[in-house]
Parts: structure tokens; sequence; C-alpha cells
């Protein structure tokens, strides 16, 4: 065999020996962790609400403002939910939700009826929280000039409501879902702008 089969045949060696010594490089980690939920159980046993881990629950909002019914204020900190109790700016990046279970007397008392569409309660119950703000905030109607509302289904089937709405200093996205026996949730989410 010529002399330059066997220097091919060497090299080839040298090569594949130096590959196999080559490091392994690490191999990076991308599975995506699950998110860890807490879960909040009402002291009277009526429901119970699974969030985000290392958030802060305040069970005392509907008592704050003389409410009859559940409510239950969460917040990505303290001082989310303390800041929109009084409607200051928020911190940047910070979420706070509500949850609000309202009978539906409620919304008997403010004029709808069975046959009222989802979205028109919505319309109604935004209204009714944007006057309760106060004179210092924006009028109902200017609020609601900019504000999308739509019909949707939950996850779990549920029919709802849901709409996005936005101020200087914070946006909102409602829903409005019918729970059935004569009881609704009103969720209004406030994300810092």
């Amino acid at each position: 065999m010529p002399v330059r089969f066997y220097r091919w045949l060497a090299f080839g060696a040298v090569a594949l020996f130096l590959l196999a010594c080559q490091p392994v490089q690490p191999v990076a980690d991308t599975a995506v962790s699950e998110p860890v939920w807490e879960t909040y159980e009402d002291p009277n046993g009526f429901f119970t609400v699974d969030y985000p881990a290392g958030w802060d629950v305040d069970p005392g909002m509907g008592e704050d403002f003389g409410m009859p019914f559940p409510v239950l204020s969460l917040g990505s900190s303290r001082e989310i939910i303390e800041k929109s109790l009084v409607y200051d700016p928020l911190p940047e990046g910070e979420i706070g939700v509500a949850l609000i279970l309202m009978p539906k007397q409620l919304f008997a008392e403010m004029g709808l009826t069975d046959e009222t569409p989802l979205d028109e309660a919505l319309t109604m119950v935004m209204m009714g929280m944007t006057s309760m703000a106060g004179e210092d905030e924006a009028e109902p109607e200017a609020v609601m000039a900019g504000t999308e509302v739509s019909v949707i289904t939950l996850a779990n089937g549920t029919p709802a409501a849901q709409a996005f709405a936005e101020v200087p200093t914070e946006a909102y996205e409602m829903i409005l879902a019918d729970l059935g026996n004569g009881l609704y949730l009103f969720a209004p989410q406030i994300l810092a702008v």
C-alpha cells in the first residue's frame, strides 16, 4: 500500500482521537417549571381560590367597603392592594385582582333583568365602580369610551363577559361570570402601566 494511504489512516485516527477527547458541553436545561400555587379557603367553606405562591391575600375588602357579600383581594404584593384601595398609582409591573361574589338581587337593584346580556351587565357594573372611585377619578363615560367588552366562555364552560379598559396609570381586565344559582363572579384585574 502506498505511504500516502498510511498517512491518511494515521491522520484519521488522530483526528478521531482528538474529537473523542473534546470536553462535553453541558446541555442547557430548557424545561419550564410549573408555577407554584397556594390555596385560600373561605372560613365559611363557601369557596376556595388558587393563586400564585408569594402573593398577598386580603379577605377583608368586603368589610372595608361595607359589602354584604364575599370579596377577596389578591396582589403580587401588599403594596398594590393598599394602593388600589385608595386609588394611588400602582408600582410598575405589579398586579392586583379582586374576586367579588355578587348575588343576583344586586343586579335587580341596578335595573338588570334575567334577560340582560352579560356584556351589558358588565358595562353597568363597571360604570358603577368607576363612579364610586370619587370625583378626582375619570368620569365613567370617559373610561367606558375606550373599553372593549365581549362575551366569552371560560375554560370550564362558564358563560362570562370580558372587558379591557385603561387610564393613564393602570390597565384593567374585568370578567363577569354567571356561576348559576343566582350568583355572579366579578373579577377585576389591575395592572400597572
